[in-house]
């Protein structure tokens, strides 16, 4: 599997090509080469299972990744199939860490002996890539000239062939017992604790320094105390079967106490967050990560077993990136919601238009330009292209000028009306997608190279070109311009599809765009 796994992905970096399609079968490999390991050690422990005929054993595998290739076809959106990917490999591999901890001899072991696996699998792929680099730029340079991007093929074949199987060699068979490393207990103890044990110190004179002010500068805990949590976490799970290292022991007994304040100070940070500018897809991931780390912080003080935070763990990937409550649809969903109540509230949603009100409070009109620019950040999400209600807002002139005022910026977007690509007297043609912060971008060209091109000054045109003066005032929104392209130079040409431009006192601060670059 690891073989079909890294000839699809050779094939997608020397052929560039851009059909989803590859990108879908690569993501159903990825999830079902760990199913087929979790398989496996059901067949261990299910030893009926093993009397079934290979041919006829191994069928339920080969059923997982056709129907996940499927599913992936009819999402097709890469975002969210990458999203679902993620998700689908942590709750297989959560799985495989609850099954090895609950049915075999290796017990709470397992997570110790598989992360030491993971580095050891690392350090090797890193070790044959240098290597293989080196030779290849030997072969390069002395010999012949590689003109297909033989270093991503290299890459790509030491962490899909060598670096992947030499992870799942370290998976212990369900009557092994599993060997944790006491190298990685003394590294624990003596270099990482101490370190740990520094920046608890710094989170609580943070906390004494908010006490003494009587003030909360919110969003600039939030990571540290997640850091924290996250350190905990994996000493939980690494070091439960630690008994010769009093730091460790200690730290695992009393650490969770220690980490009660900075968790509840975090979660007061995120509240307040939370009020002012509702749920983003960061935002959200951070509270699911916290909310799994204070379990595994109550588990510890009650000393539970790991078994139930395993199960737990596939639980929460399957529901917050499979489910509705997915990272990307919730968060979309509560910024539209605000705009919703508001709107109802004051009475500006009449016949499907939104109308303007003189009764909006400068809180409304925060609320608004907060939630109004996050739906517009995530333009490629299933939700923005298919809820009529999103639409409405982010076309609502309204709007546009309500968050305009209240971020001191005008929003442009530009789609292109024309259908046609102009490809006469062009060889070859290359997908961009890319974002600019200083008018710049960086476009692909033969021979694996790329040249950057200024483009701002034809973004200026196309906004000097806004012939209403009303609509230049609050920013504008799919504006169709026929034939919207820029000739780089005398052998390339860029044909958008859209242009986004993001613009705040007559200086470009952000240019996002999606065509195609034509190359002779």
């Amino acid at each position: 599997m690891s073989i079909l796994l890294f000839s699809i992905l050779a094939y997608i970096i020397c052929a560039k090509t851009s059909d989803s399609v590859y990108d879908y079968v690569t993501a159903s490999l990825i999830c079902t080469t760990i199913f087929s390991a979790l398989w496996q050690i059901i067949i261990e422990i299910q030893y009926t299972l093993s009397k079934i005929p290979a041919r006829f054993r191994y069928m339920p595998v080969a059923v997982f990744g056709i129907v996940l290739f499927i599913l992936f076809c009819i999402t097709d959106n890469i975002g969210y199939v990458s999203l679902y990917t993620v998700g689908i490999s942590i709750a297989l591999l959560s799985f495989i860490f609850f099954l090895l901890s609950h049915q075999s001899r290796s017990g709470e072991a397992v997570f110790n002996q598989l992360f030491c696996g993971f580095l050891k699998a690392a350090a090797l792929t890193l070790l044959v890539s240098f290597s293989l680099m080196i030779c290849l730029a030997a072969l390069h340079l002395l010999i012949i000239d590689l003109t297909f991007p033989a270093y991503a093929v290299v890459f790509d074949f030491a962490v899909v062939i060598i670096g992947t199987n030499v992870f799942l060699a370290f998976i212990p068979i369900v009557t092994e017992k599993a060997k944790p490393s006491f190298l990685l207990y003394k590294i624990l103890q003596w270099v990482i604790l101490p370190i740990y044990a520094f920046l608890i110190l710094i989170l609580y004179a943070y906390i004494l320094m908010i006490c003494k002010n009587g003030s909360m500068p919110v969003g600039q805990m939030n990571w540290f105390a997640s850091l924290a949590v996250f350190v905990y976490v994996f000493y939980y799970m690494t070091c439960r079967q630690c008994t010769t290292m009093p730091g460790i022991v200690f730290f695992l007994k009393w650490g969770g106490i220690m980490l009660l304040p900075i968790i509840t100070v975090q979660l007061l940070g995120v509240y307040i967050r939370y009020e002012a500018f509702g749920l983003t897809d960061v935002r959200y991931a951070s509270m699911i990560c916290t909310g799994f780390g204070i379990i595994v912080v109550l588990n510890g003080l009650f000393r539970h077993s790991l078994q139930k935070l395993f199960l737990l763990s596939a639980l929460f990937s399957i529901i917050f990136t499979v489910t509705p409550l997915n990272i990307f649809d919730l968060p979309y969903k509560e910024q539209m919601t605000r705009i919703e109540t508001i709107l109802t509230e004051k009475k500006m949603l009449q016949n499907e238009i939104i109308i303007t009100s003189d009764e909006l409070s400068a809180k409304d009109k925060e609320i608004i330009a907060s939630a109004y620019d996050y739906m517009r950040s995530q333009n490629k999400l299933q939700i923005q292209q298919t809820c009529t209600k999103a639409a409405l807002i982010l076309n609502s002139p309204v709007i546009q000028k309500i968050a305009a005022e209240k971020g001191n910026f005008l929003l442009w977007s530009f789609t292109n009306s024309s259908q046609a690509v102009p490809i006469a007297g062009y060889q070859t043609m290359y997908i961009l997608d890319t974002t600019t912060e200083n008018g710049y971008i960086t476009v692909p060209v033969s021979n694996g190279m790329t040249k950057t091109f200024y483009i701002a000054d034809y973004a200026d045109t196309l906004c000097r070109n806004i012939v209403s003066p009303d609509q230049s005032v609050a920013g504008n929104h799919d504006i169709r311009v026929p034939g919207m392209q820029l000739t780089l130079d005398n052998n390339h040409l860029l044909y958008l599809q859209w242009l986004h431009i993001r613009k705040i006192k007559d200086n470009h601060s952000r240019i996002a765009l999606s065509g195609y670059v034509l190359e002779k």
